[in-house]
């Protein structure tokens, strides 16, 4: 037979109490995690729409970054016509006879929708214009050039007319 003790009787005795403190305390504290669990769901759904719209920005972004790599390999192809021929190229097609690759440069992309070059009074111009479809909406049917001017014929600028500022790189204006 087992004998109780002064510590086994208390324990016991303290029992019945304990368990009715936690069931009055997960009373009371259900009405503070109902409150806590909207304000968690509301911070979750601000992070979530903070993070969408900035990941439609950086996608913008990136499908600018490859017009201006396109526009990257058009222009080394205009220095190299430039360099072998002491003058600029007036279509694409005498770009191609140095640089093949320039005629597929937009039908292998996802984003651009055509290159143009052209010669100017007092530049020279490359440009990309993007698609109208599946590319994020502010970049539809908008385009990015290239300019040399030929005051300064060893410098390349970047510019947009129609493409916010936020979306081009720190170059490009």
């Amino acid at each position: 037979m087992k004998q109780f003790s002064y510590l086994d009787s208390t324990i016991i005795g303290n029992n019945t109490s304990k368990t009715n403190s936690i069931k009055n305390s997960s009373q009371v504290s259900s009405p503070n995690s109902m409150i806590e669990m909207i304000i968690i769901s509301s911070m979750l759904a601000i992070l979530a729409f903070i993070s969408v719209s900035q990941y439609k920005i950086h996608t913008a972004k990136s499908q600018v970054l490859e017009a201006i790599n396109i526009l990257g390999s058009a222009k080394y192809a205009v220095n190299e016509h430039v360099a072998e021929n002491g003058e600029y190229p007036n279509s694409n097609a005498s770009l191609a006879k140095i640089y093949p690759m320039i005629n597929s440069l937009t039908t292998s992309t996802k984003y651009i929708s055509s290159l143009t070059s052209r010669i100017n009074k007092n530049n020279y111009v490359i440009k990309t214009t993007f698609k109208s479809n599946g590319v994020h909406k502010i970049l539809a049917n908008k385009s990015v050039s290239f300019v040399q001017y030929f005051n300064n014929t060893n410098k390349w600028n970047c510019y947009s007319e129609n493409i916010p500022q936020e979306f081009l790189p720190a170059g490009c204006n």
